[in-house]
């Protein structure tokens, strides 16, 4: 669980450099009821999405 902020920042820049759409927050309940995550273990990390929102820069 250390790495799972880290881990969802790189997932949204690379949605971000491929032109994809970042996915909105979404209540936690949002998920529980999701089947497919049924069992799953859940934990809260806060990410600052707001350098996702706009387009992708290029060197």
């Amino acid at each position: 669980m250390d790495n799972a902020v880290e881990a969802i920042e790189l997932h949204l820049e690379g949605l971000t450099e491929d032109g994809s759409d970042v996915p909105q927050p979404k209540p936690l309940s949002a998920h529980t009821v999701n089947p497919d995550y049924a069992g799953g273990v859940w934990a809260l990390g806060e990410v600052d999405t707001t350098r996702f929102d706009g387009k992708a820069e290029t060197a």
